[in-house]
C-alpha cells in the first residue's frame, strides 16, 4: 500500500493518548477496534445509520464511527 493512502492521527480514549499511522479509507470504528483494542464501540449496520458505533467527541458531541 502507498503511503498517499495514509495519514497520521493523534487521538485519545479514555484519557490515553494514541498516535496511528491509518489507511485513509479505513473508519474510526476499525481503528479503535483494531489498532487500539478498544472493544466499546460496536459495528451494527455498518453504514453508520443505527447508532451502534456512535463515539463521544472532544468538542462535547458525538460521531458515528
Amino acid at each position: 500500500m502507498t503511503n498517499h493512502h495514509r495519514s497520521v492521527i493523534s487521538l485519545q480514549v479514555n484519557g490515553v493518548p494514541h498516535r496511528l499511522s491509518v489507511d485513509n479509507r479505513r473508519t474510526l470504528l476499525d481503528a479503535l477496534r483494531e489498532d487500539i483494542g478498544h472493544t466499546g464501540p460496536k459495528k451494527g449496520c455498518d453504514h453508520g445509520q443505527c447508532g451502534a458505533c456512535t463515539v463521544l467527541w472532544t468538542a462535547g458531541g458525538w460521531c458515528p464511527a
